[in-house]
């Protein structure tokens, strides 16, 4: 099961990926997308995002996924990234590793 998570920091930093005995954290892909609308479209598991309202396209998902600039992007402006690299900095999947 994939869970994602809004960090919401104020500084620049570039998320690294790493694992536990337990768990795969790293930032979410594109390949992801999936697996994030099944968890955003539940009304439940909603109720804990930002918008409090299911998802209901994969679009919306990806929307959601790509909202924000990686936290090392190069435009001055901070106001554009690539579709295929989503907010490394501030969105993160974790993944149970299975025993």
């Amino acid at each position: 099961m994939l869970f994602s998570c809004d960090a919401n920091t104020t500084t620049q930093t570039k998320m690294i990926s790493f694992q536990t005995a337990r768990l795969d954290i790293r930032p979410l892909v594109v390949e992801d997308a999936e697996d994030v609308f099944d968890m955003r479209r539940d009304p439940e598991a909603s109720e804990w995002c930002s918008k409090q309202t299911p998802d209901t396209s994969i679009s919306e998902t990806l929307d959601w996924m790509l909202s924000r600039p990686p936290p090392d992007n190069t435009n001055e402006n901070n106001t554009t990234h690539s579709p295929s690299k989503p907010s490394p900095g501030t969105k993160f999947a974790i993944r149970e590793l299975r025993l």
